[in-house]
């Protein structure tokens, strides 16, 4: 099973505050990692190298949400902490080109994403499971060494925030 739903949240406290937000300022993902060409991210919790949890000015205006969130994941898979959290948006009629993540960080987390903004054009796919997630319901996402992508279809963008949890040993 490569999607398992664990819950629904509430995100308007996300939503108030997307046009707050600097979309150009972080360009890094969609330069280098491959398929992420048509996004644009806000890092919250996020280090390149994927070694280290790096918190990012723009955490500032998302604490109590992230918070919140960090004790639901918590209670489903233990004790451990918010070790990436970006919001990334995929533009109308744009892609995230297949490709795979592969390694141990992969391996070692839960990545659960969280729709703040959608359509019903949108398609989350892993392996041969294709989704259309909702506002609000969170997702954990097995796609470690797995082909996926996401294919914004619809005539809005398509903006998750994408958390990996990684639990204490």
């Amino acid at each position: 099973m490569n999607f398992k739903f664990i819950g629904n949240h509430d995100v308007s406290n996300f939503i108030s505050k997307l046009s707050d937000l600097d979309w150009q300022y972080y360009t890094e993902r969609q330069e280098v990692r491959y398929g992420m060409q048509d996004t644009l991210t806000v890092p919250l919790v996020w280090d390149e190298s994927l070694s280290k949890v790096h918190a990012w000015p723009a955490l500032e205006q998302f604490t109590t949400e992230v918070g919140e969130i960090s004790k639901i994941f918590e209670s489903i898979f233990g004790k451990g902490e918010v070790y990436t959290c970006v919001l990334t948006n995929l533009p109308a009629h744009s892609a995230i080109n297949f490709h795979r993540d592969v390694g141990k960080f992969f391996k070692d987390t839960n990545r659960v994403h969280i729709p703040i903004q959608t359509n019903s054009q949108v398609e989350f796919v892993v392996g041969d499971e294709k989704i259309n997630m909702k506002v609000g319901e969170m997702w954990e996402i097995n796609n470690s060494e797995k082909k996926h992508g996401v294919f914004n279809n619809g005539n809005t963008d398509r903006i998750h925030l994408m958390i990996d949890w990684k639990p204490f040993k």
